[in-house]
């Protein structure tokens, strides 16, 4: 069983702050959190190095640049621990896949595919199921048209969403990107919170220009945000996924599902589908009963 890292107001106030924006810098933090530049440093790092927090993320909206966002869920079978590991590295590698989360419950593995259309999907699906077939007993297929994300409110004990979060989802749109553009998004995906300077180094041009660029991606919508993914289970909560099915849900009915989602503190995103079902719900709570 794992140590329950004890989290102070301090570090939950830096985990809201990461959250909503991991590009802000350590002075930045500092100031809204109401503490010095070298502690927020030491707390994050400190967080890190406990797991707490996982790793820098750049939202990007696939939508922009002419991607669907297909979720494959996946019950395994005959899959021993040397297979899983084969099994975990190829998507973990895999140009085509967003995330790939191993799960409990109905379903073993999540793999997100992103895809120009549903041809192109078939074709990087038809390839998975040439490849591990023999390792899937049943997969199930959710199309992810809207995500909004909201802040883990919960661990401040508040009813609300804190701020704008992040979100990614819409019509298909087809903007161009250079090479560099590229290469931005990629390093941005690797670690979000690299500092303008030490980006301009990584893929020699000047930091100017690489500051311009971000700045014409966010207001294009590409990235949506810079996001912090934090283990809530680090700190003694569990993570449910919960899929949806409603019936006659007017557009109505369905704003006032979505504001209640996002009042709810320990919902932490929602999904809009096409497939199987038509929700898909992140929950974050203490224990089963709750």
């Amino acid at each position: 069983m794992q140590n329950i890292i004890k989290l102070d107001k301090k570090d939950k106030k830096i985990l809201i702050e990461l959250e909503k924006d991991a590009r802000q810098s350590n002075k930045q933090i500092a100031k809204k959190v109401g503490a010095n530049t070298d502690l927020v440093r030491y707390r994050i790092n400190k967080l890190q190095e406990e797991g707490v927090v996982g790793w820098f993320i750049s939202f990007v909206n696939f939508a922009k640049i002419g991607f669907m966002d297909y979720g494959i869920y996946i019950t395994a079978q005959k899959l021993t621990k040397e297979k899983e590991k084969e099994f975990s590295n190829y998507f973990f590698n895999h140009k085509r896949v967003s995330y790939f989360a191993k799960l409990g419950g109905k379903y073993d593995f999540v793999i997100g595919i992103l895809a120009s259309d549903v041809m192109d999907f078939q074709q990087t699906l038809s390839e998975i199921m040439d490849k591990y077939g023999d390792y899937i007993s049943n997969r199930d297929i959710a199309i992810r048209v809207h995500l909004l994300h909201f802040s883990k409110s919960y661990i401040l004990d508040k009813k609300e969403s804190i701020g704008k979060m992040t979100q990614f989802g819409g019509k298909v749109q087809v903007e161009k990107l250079d090479k560099l553009d590229q290469q931005i998004l990629s390093e941005l995906a690797i670690n979000a919170r690299i500092n303008v300077v030490d980006l301009a180094k990584k893929i020699k041009t000047p930091a100017s220009t690489i500051s311009l660029r971000i700045k014409k991606l966010k207001e294009k919508n590409i990235i949506e945000g810079f996001f912090t993914f934090i283990r809530c289970q680090k700190y003694g909560y569990q993570n449910y996924l919960i899929h949806v099915s409603l019936k006659n849900l007017t557009k109505q009915n369905e704003n006032k599902f979505y504001g209640f989602c996002k009042q709810h503190q320990n919902i932490t995103y929602l999904i809009k589908t096409v497939g199987k079902w038509d929700y898909e719900i992140s929950v974050e709570v203490l224990d089963q009963q709750k």
